[in-house]
């Protein structure tokens, strides 16, 4: 895929993240001024413009991309007094280095809301999610 490409995609994907941003309020329920998303994608679109990337920083940046437009999606659907709650709930238990209720957790409110979610699929979420705490 062509850089210019990329850079399309991920404009299409802040484009989502700008839409979807919680209000005022919400961010102060949440104790912050911006979403990681809307960071992340910023930096991402950067690198992408500016830098030399390789195959592998490329494909890690689509990736990375394909995870936050899932989320999003489903901030869209549900809205983020119900995301939330699941976050909070998953981020309780990784706090608590409890991982396993994490997985379960996330997985079964994919499920109850209708959605197919593998074991692999879950675990690969709360890695994710882990990650982004900074507490692996």
């Amino acid at each position: 895929m062509k850089k210019d490409q990329i850079l399309k995609r991920i404009e299409q994907l802040s484009t989502l993240c700008e839409d979807t941003e919680p209000t005022s309020k919400e961010l102060m329920y949440m104790d912050k001024l911006f979403t990681e998303d809307l960071i992340d994608v910023d930096k991402m679109f950067l690198q992408v413009r500016n830098e030399e990337n390789s195959r592998d920083e490329i494909i890690d940046i689509m990736r990375e991309c394909n995870w936050i437009w899932k989320k999003r999606m489903k901030v869209k659907e549900i809205g983020w007094k119900e995301f939330n709650s699941i976050d909070r709930k998953i981020e309780e238990s990784l706090r608590a280095n409890r991982k396993i209720e994490a997985i379960k957790t996330y997985r079964r409110h994919k499920i109850d809301n209708g959605e197919d979610c593998s074991l692999k699929e879950a675990k690969d979420y709360i890695d994710k999610v882990n990650i982004k705490m900074g507490l692996d």
